[in-house]
């Protein structure tokens, strides 16, 4: 085995060596691939100990249910699942199909017009098509609107910059028969959602939480506005997350976080990337988009079948490693024993060897990985496509403080990668270190100020 492929078993062994010997024996039952590699022995151990802190946290907060939020939160649930199993803890895990555009349509009746901060909002790629789709209405009624819009056909593909966006939601904002159509789009998916939850258990009087990877808690206030809605009272909820950079504003919601939180863990934010994380955690099934009656029982409608990546990555045998991992710890009992700092500390190692310091096998596998950051899927691109020399020196720490300053045009302004690690790994530059250093300190500039 060469050096980079033993780099997280080093780690492993540094800090935890009942954590290593496991890892040990597994990579002992396989031919790993750098995919493979990565999911059993960074993910495997990272995602183990994440659900091992959820499950002794909701212990001593007295929570009998947890449910675990599609689609990151299907790995999490395999492995909550085994560790209560055989550890015979009584906490019910569910698995909760959902995405971000699935409860936040149901809210926009409640929002009034404020759900144009939301249709409008900044992502990649924004074009006209991409705001009316966060509305879910038909095709007919969105040609009717840009009929009375004087929405041109040919601009509803454009790319907007920012002053665009803004003059389009002025437009939305003006019509009172978009806004109306709207809310009642959103009362329809509200009332088929409530009857999700309902069903689901989450109006019961049972204390429950939701598990997620995490970032800014915006599907748990989504979620405590419609069961308080729905309660005619407000309703608090509690949520255990990998990590949060931040939670909505003067939210009275309850927030656990595993690795950081909007107030602590600056470095760990640094030598972090959610997106990676994300893609490590791929469920085998498409994003709800809403729910549907089907013989009597409510189910996720989906946008497609399966994850838009399932052609190209074997899901089902990923999901494989990190339960084989979990199953082999659950073995030992001592394990139970380790301490949150250790176990944060050797889940931030790891997260830091494989996303700050890829391999160039690891960063062309899953530089691959398709990804969008809206909430509709749309407009997905590679997560770290491989760059020219200039686009490179275009995201160093410099050029990219020039360009939010100075340039209005959005296509000039806009990342190239969600994964600017990867993208230099992928490139093959021999200035790796340079760009990687500008990648640090932008990172640094990112979080210190939020």
């Amino acid at each position: 085995m060469n050096k980079e492929n033993e780099k997280y078993l080093n780690i492993l062994k540094r800090y935890n060596k009942e954590l290593w010997a496991v890892a040990v024996w597994q990579e002992q039952q396989h031919q790993y691939d750098s995919i493979e590699r990565v999911m059993a022995q960074v993910g495997g151990v990272s995602i183990y100990l994440y659900i091992l802190w959820v499950i002794q946290e909701a212990k001593k907060r007295n929570i009998k249910r947890l449910y675990f939020l599609a689609r990151d939160g299907q790995i999490f649930f395999k492995v909550a699942k085994i560790i209560c199993k055989k550890k015979n803890i009584d906490i019910e895990c569910r698995y909760l199909y959902c995405s971000r555009i699935a409860w936040r349509i149901p809210q926009y009746f409640l929002m009034q017009e404020k759900c144009l901060d939301y249709i409008c909002q900044r992502s990649m790629n924004l074009n006209i098509n991409k705001m009316f789709e966060r509305t879910s209405l038909a095709e007919e009624q969105i040609q009717q609107f840009c009929e009375l819009l004087n929405i041109e056909e040919k601009d509803r593909e454009r790319l907007l910059n920012y002053n665009e966006a803004n003059i389009i939601k002025e437009k939305l904002r003006k019509s009172r028969i978009f806004l109306e159509t709207v809310y009642e789009k959103s009362k329809i998916e509200y009332a088929n959602t409530i009857q999700y939850l309902q069903q689901e258990g989450l109006t019961d009087n049972e204390h429950f939480a939701i598990v997620d990877t995490g970032w800014v808690g915006s599907m748990q206030e989504s979620l405590s506005e419609l069961l308080s809605y729905y309660k005619k009272k407000p309703i608090v909820t509690e949520g255990f997350y990998v990590g949060l950079f931040q939670t909505p504003k003067d939210s009275f919601q309850k927030y656990y976080s595993y690795l950081f939180s909007s107030n602590r863990g600056l470095w760990e934010k640094v030598r972090f990337n959610n997106n990676l994380l994300e893609c490590m955690c791929g469920a085998t099934d498409g994003m709800t988009v809403g729910y549907e009656k089907v013989n009597n029982i409510w189910k996720p409608r989906f946008a497609s079948v399966h994850n838009l990546n399932s052609d190209r990555w074997d899901i089902e045998a990923n999901h494989a490693l990190v339960v084989q991992y979990a199953e082999c710890m659950c073995c030992s009992n001592t394990i139970f024993d380790i301490t949150y700092r250790e176990s944060k500390k050797i889940t931030g190692k790891l997260m830091e060897a494989f996303m700050m310091h890829p391999t160039k096998d690891e960063a062309e596998s899953y530089g691959r990985y398709l990804f969008s950051d809206d909430m509709t899927e749309k407009g997905v691109l590679e997560l770290a496509p491989s760059l020219e020399k200039l686009e490179l020196f275009g995201e160093d720490f410099i050029p990219k403080i020039l360009k939010r300053l100075f340039i209005k045009d959005i296509m000039k302004k806009q990342t190239k990668s969600y994964w600017i690690e990867g993208s230099i790994k992928r490139s093959g530059t021999k200035l790796e270190k340079w760009h990687n250093f500008n990648s640090l300190l932008w990172h640094i500039l990112q979080f210190g100020s939020m």
